[in-house]
């Protein structure tokens, strides 16, 4: 925060930290690279799948029902 009162701080910050993220990146992709086995594909069981098909499912109902719950019910009501 103390940053960005300097007027160019902020690029200066940039310029400081972007080769330390880089280098970051690619020890860890070096890392990854070694320890990588042969890769091994077994196929997915059906509770798995449905697990994940009920949570995609959950996640797009439950923005509804808040939606519902806050604008309909708890606030009064669409219709005052």
């Amino acid at each position: 925060m103390i940053v960005s009162f300097i007027p160019w701080g902020e690029y200066l910050a940039e310029l400081v930290i972007t080769p330390f993220i880089h280098i970051f990146g690619f020890l860890l992709y070096q890392d990854l690279k070694r320890f990588k086995k042969d890769p091994y594909f077994e196929p997915t069981k059906t509770a798995t799948k449905l697990k994940f098909t009920l949570m995609a499912v959950a996640g797009y109902l439950l923005p509804v029902a808040w939606l519902v719950y806050f604008l309909a019910i708890r606030e009064g009501g669409w219709f005052r």
